[in-house]
Formats: C-alpha cells, sequence, structure tokens
C-alpha cells in the first residue's frame, strides 16, 4: 500500500507540448471508444458512471488525480462493478480521454436512472455497435489481448499483441461474455460467445532470412474511419501493418499486411485453412512484400 500511494504522488501530468487541441481530443475520443465506451456514455449511468458525472469529479484543472484513479481505482459504490485498472491504456492516452469527456459533455444534461440494474447476474451490457475492439483476457491467449467484433457476419477475432499474432476466430453476435471480467476487476478470464472458425498455432508469415523469426515487439494499433484496427509491430526484425477483415462470403478473412520492404518474406498454409495470397507465390519479394494480402479460408470439420 505504501509503494501504491508513493507511486501516485509520483505522477506527473503528461504533456502534450507539439500537440494541438483538435489532435488531442481526437486522440482521447479514439481512446475512450477503445477503451471505456462499454461502461460509461455521455449522459447516463450503466455499469459505470456517465461522463457528465465523471466531470463533476475530474473537472478541467483534476488531470492528475483523473488518471490516478483509472491507473488504481478503488470501489466508492458498493451495488456497482468495480473497474479495473486501466494501466495498459498509458497515461498520455489517460490525460487525451479525460480532454475529450470535458468537451463532450458542454450543454448536455444528464438523463434520469429508467429503472435499477442487478449486476449479479451475468448480464453485462455489450455494445450492440460493430466494429467493436475491447481489451480482455481470453482462455489459450496472451494477457494482451485485443478482441475485436467485426461489423460483416457476426464474425470476430483474437490479437495477442504479447506475441503479436491472431489467435483465434470465432463467429457470433454476441461476441464476449464479458461479465466474470468486469466483477472480478479485470482478474477474470472472458467467455468468447459463438462458434470457432479458425485457431492459429503460428502466423503463416515471416521474414524469408531473419535470424530471430520469433523476435516480436508490439507498437501500436490504429483505427481507420470505420473503426477497424490496424495492428503494429515488429516480427523477426520486420515493421509489419496487419488489417484484419472479413471476407465477402463470411467464410473466411483477409489480411491485409504491409512491411518496410527490408526483407523478402516466406509463407505457409495453416492447419485447417485454405491461404491464397496476392501476389500468388509462396515467396514474396521485398518489393511485393510491402502491401500484400492474404485470404484464408477455414476448411469446415
Amino acid at each position: 500500500m505504501i509503494f501504491r500511494k508513493l507511486y501516485l504522488f509520483l505522477i506527473a501530468i503528461p504533456s502534450f507540448t507539439d500537440t494541438k487541441a483538435e489532435e488531442i481530443l481526437e486522440i482521447g475520443k479514439e481512446q475512450y471508444q477503445i477503451h471505456c465506451i462499454a461502461c460509461h456514455v455521455t449522459d447516463e449511468s450503466i455499469v459505470g458512471p456517465s461522463l457528465i458525472e465523471i466531470s463533476r469529479l475530474y473537472q478541467k484543472d483534476n488531470t492528475k488525480h483523473f488518471i490516478e484513479w483509472c491507473l488504481a481505482p478503488g470501489k466508492k459504490r458498493p451495488d456497482s462493478v468495480q473497474m479495473p485498472s486501466m494501466a495498459h491504456v498509458g497515461e498520455k492516452n489517460l490525460a487525451a480521454i479525460h480532454s475529450y469527456l470535458l468537451e463532450e459533455v458542454k450543454g448536455k444534461k444528464q438523463k434520469r436512472p429508467t429503472k435499477v440494474r442487478s449486476w449479479k447476474q451475468d448480464d453485462f451490457p455489450m455494445p450492440k455497435t460493430r466494429p467493436l475492439v475491447q481489451r480482455m483476457f481470453l482462455e489459450n491467449s496472451g494477457p494482451a489481448t485485443i478482441t475485436v467484433a467485426l461489423a460483416e457476419h457476426d464474425l470476430n477475432f483474437a490479437f495477442d499483441a504479447g506475441s503479436c499474432r491472431l489467435r483465434f476466430v470465432w463467429q457470433g453476435a454476441e461476441f464476449i461474455r464479458a461479465w466474470p471480467y468486469w466483477q472480478s476487476n479485470g482478474n477474470a478470464i472472458v467467455r468468447i460467445v459463438g462458434e470457432m472458425r479458425y485457431e492459429e498455432n503460428s502466423p503463416p508469415f515471416q521474414a524469408a532470412d531473419s535470424s530471430n523469426p520469433e523476435e516480436v515487439k508490439f507498437l501500436n494499433y490504429q483505427l481507420d474511419k470505420a473503426g477497424i484496427p490496424t495492428f503494429r509491430y515488429h516480427r523477426g526484425g520486420v515493421l509489419f501493418e496487419e488489417k484484419i477483415t472479413a471476407n465477402q462470403e463470411g467464410d473466411g478473412i483477409i489480411r491485409r499486411l504491409k512491411t518496410d520492404g527490408s526483407t523478402a518474406i516466406k509463407l505457409t498454409t495453416p492447419e485447417n485453412a485454405q491461404l491464397e495470397s496476392n501476389p500468388k507465390s509462396d515467396l514474396l519479394t521485398a518489393e511485393q512484400a510491402r502491401d500484400f494480402s492474404l485470404h484464408l479460408k477455414w476448411i469446415k470439420p
């Protein structure tokens, strides 16, 4: 407890010295939609308090305490779900979220609750809007797993940021059952809801001449205008950018990949799947590897 208090005391408010106010708000909005919207909406208390209520607790000059709470939250309401730590979001992004929520609530009023919810059942409300990006703890995947609900064909996938690779794809409108995660303050395994379509034991692409192909480092991910993430990471000394979408038929995925063009890329067909690449080759030259796609269809049992 002493070390925790000392850590919070030493927190400095992150600086956006070279960033315009509009860009800060855009960063805050993006990070809010990724990490916060499942529990906090603008004018209504659902799982957690509304942005209006949060803005009253943490006003413009209170960014430091807002970040402190997000890094090591407690439990203020005995009948509510305790918020898990948002340390993985990063202090700079948390500061941007704070700026965004203060702007978002301007001129808006809190709605009166229509009914009292009981959080003693597995009824955690996942947002119905797709696409949706959520960081969760899933079975058979690392602790830095990012789950994505795609808009097409109710397809969902899990990307393990720790090992920088796709883990599995499943199909189901409900996406995930996240109640155990929130109920345990982020310490429980989340259950996926739907039918497993594809599991990947290792990536079907790697640097052809890398001395250490398994060396990985996750950088970040960025959302496009539709809300689809592009993951950026190093694998085997090569910078990859990977974007995963559903194919037109709904029986596979399309993986759009870009590299820094420093080396050729070797492709291998994964188990229980058909793999086609564009260009059509098992060995892409360094130039071809700058921008290519993999069309993967799972083989039905």
